[in-house]
């Protein structure tokens, strides 16, 4: 079963895209609505255990494509926190993260 590494890989690469999509998306809106942050906290340690596993089944190309997954997982959460502190101690609250506890 040979294409299962490969099938797989093209979705993981195809998660990368939509992931990194919604990445450059916070950061143009440097805010967040209707989405919870738990949501993105869950993928992403389901991102590192994929790497892991991965690498247990020596899935090498589902591998390289979870890395991107992982990173853009975490650059999400990033940019959440980086604006939830700053919408928070800022004068103007607007535009205030609304999902994420205080």
């Amino acid at each position: 079963m040979f294409y299962i590494d490969p099938v797989n890989c093209i979705f993981e690469a195809l998660s990368s895209i939509m992931i990194w999509i919604n990445v450059l998306q916070l950061w143009k809106d440097r805010c967040i609505n209707g989405v919870h942050w738990g949501v993105a906290v869950f993928f992403t340690i389901e991102s590192v255990w994929n790497l892991w596993y991965y690498s247990c089944l020596k899935q090498e190309f589902s591998f390289v494509a979870g890395i991107s997954v992982m990173f853009g997982n975490a650059a999400w959460l990033w940019l959440a926190w980086h604006y939830y502190r700053t919408k928070k101690f800022s004068k103007h609250k607007e535009n205030y993260i609304a999902d994420i506890p205080h």
